[in-house]
């Protein structure tokens, strides 16, 4: 007996990474900050490491043991890791010693005592970071009075600063306060500790727009402005700066596929049901689902008039909402809906073993050619005993 019912979008929910937008977008970074060196924070998407030339790239900042683990497993060269994290214990240090990282942050007094203890006879290289304000790091005080012991640590080379003031900056001036903050700290490690850094490692956090009209310009616009005041203090401290970026390079380089399962009015509301969900797509700032990130209808050849839709998932809670109130052409079941700019942080951010539904599979679109890099994998073995 054949079902009334089709199978409709086998290949979705699923995340698509491109390399061409990826190479785009590194190409336009560089050209903005001058041949400033990068550093890719692969936390915003260790996927991309496949897709990446690592020698654009200075280094690989990586922030536990399972990114270590990822970068040995994908044959990035030790002397390309940058090892950090504020949770750093020794059995980590000693795997990051053991493998060649090139160089670790330090974060706290017990930090530098740990990584001096293991080091011994290695000449550890180390960036001392600087907080910003919150659990990273440490303030001022701390780094010149670890700095002016630094005597005390002989198998560390202190080899200069790590500074990340925070994500998602829209404003020139948190540049400028990150700048100031830093230089500050510089005026006071010269006079205080008698120290001068040889490198900066600073992370803008730059906002990578999802919302706006003109998501492409806000990004380029807040890029230009940024790195003209970089280049500035870059020039001028007598050290060498690399910039370290995660979300500003990944976010344009991935798309997230869902499909529409079933649609109903409610309340005068049309509700389309995906396939998908919250525990897959993870804008940044999307509160409440109001805003609308970049959305479109797979569907190109889709006409006629539009419709009013709240976009939600297929868990069991009213917050899986991805959008309140957008207008695309008329959906059908089986529809698939393509968000764009989804290539920062929603594969391992949002929390997918939530209903323990299968997670996505992740593909790669090289100039048009899909290839699948990771099926479809059931969470519920990962909820179960």
């Amino acid at each position: 007996m054949t079902s009334t019912f089709e199978c409709h979008s086998e290949d979705t929910p699923r995340y698509v990474l491109n390399g061409s937008k990826l190479h785009e977008r590194l190409a336009l970074i560089k050209d903005r900050l001058g041949g400033l060196p990068l550093v890719f924070s692969m936390k915003a998407n260790p996927f991309l490491i496949h897709l990446m030339d690592i020698n654009d790239y200075s280094h690989i900042e990586v922030c536990s043991p399972g990114e270590l683990a990822i970068c040995e497993d994908a044959g990035i060269l030790p002397e390309k890791i940058i090892y950090s994290g504020v949770n750093k214990g020794a059995s980590d240090i000693m795997e990051a010693l053991s493998i060649g990282s090139d160089i670790l942050t330090i974060e706290s007094l017990r930090q530098a005592e740990i990584i001096n203890e293991l080091g011994v006879n290695r000449g550890v290289r180390v960036l001392v970071r600087l907080t910003s304000g919150n659990q990273f790091g440490m303030d001022e005080d701390s780094l010149i009075n670890l700095l002016q012991s630094r005597n005390k640590y002989p198998n560390l080379e202190f080899l200069g600063l790590h500074y990340y003031g925070g994500t998602q900056k829209s404003k020139l001036k948190s540049v400028e306060k990150d700048l100031s903050k830093i230089n500050h700290a510089l005026q006071r490690l010269a006079t205080e500790a008698q120290y001068s850094p040889a490198m900066i490692e600073y992370g803008p956090g730059l906002a990578a727009d999802y919302f706006s009209e003109d998501p492409e310009k806000a990004d380029i616009d807040l890029l230009q402005g940024s790195a003209t005041l970089i280049l500035e203090n870059a020039g001028s401290s007598g050290a060498k700066w690399s910039i370290e970026m995660g979300r500003f390079i990944a976010a344009p380089a991935g798309r997230y596929e869902t499909s529409v399962s079933d649609i109903k009015i409610s309340d005068g509301i049309n509700y389309a049901i995906l396939n998908g969900g919250i525990h897959h797509l993870n804008y940044y700032g999307q509160n409440m689902a109001m805003k609308v990130p970049p959305i479109r209808l797979n569907d190109s050849s889709a006409s006629g008039d539009e419709t009013t839709y709240t976009l939600c998932g297929s868990l069991c809670t009213v917050s899986d909402v991805l959008v309140r109130e957008v207008k695309l052409p008329r959906l059908s079941i089986g529809d698939t809906l393509v968000f764009d700019k989804c290539g920062a942080y929603s594969m391992t951010e949002a929390p997918f073993l939530f209903l323990s539904r299968d997670l996505p599979s992740i593909w790669v679109d090289m100039d048009g050619k899909l290839k699948e890099i990771r099926p479809y994998f059931s969470s519920s073995k990962l909820n179960s005993f």
